[in-house]
């Protein structure tokens, strides 16, 4: 990642049965380029609702910042 580039960042939460399927993503808005990503799926997971998402910010020096432009949540049974 780079500095003074802006990123958007997608976190999904699926529930199908008892499993609980889990991805982010991490793109560079210029170019779309996915710049870190992962998923899992929790067998028998009890999760049914989640109120609460955290993010974590780390540096070495210099300042940085973090903007939250916009948020969408879709909820789907």
């Amino acid at each position: 990642m780079a500095v003074a580039t802006p990123y958007r960042g997608t976190l999904s939460l699926q529930r199908t049965g008892g499993t609980v399927y889990s991805s982010y993503s991490v793109a560079r808005v210029a170019d779309g380029a996915v710049v870190m990503q992962h998923s899992s799926a929790y067998d028998g997971a009890p999760m049914n609702a989640f109120d609460t998402v955290a993010f974590y910010l780390s540096r070495t020096s210099g300042t940085y910042e973090f903007r939250v432009t916009a948020v969408t949540v879709e909820r789907g049974f």
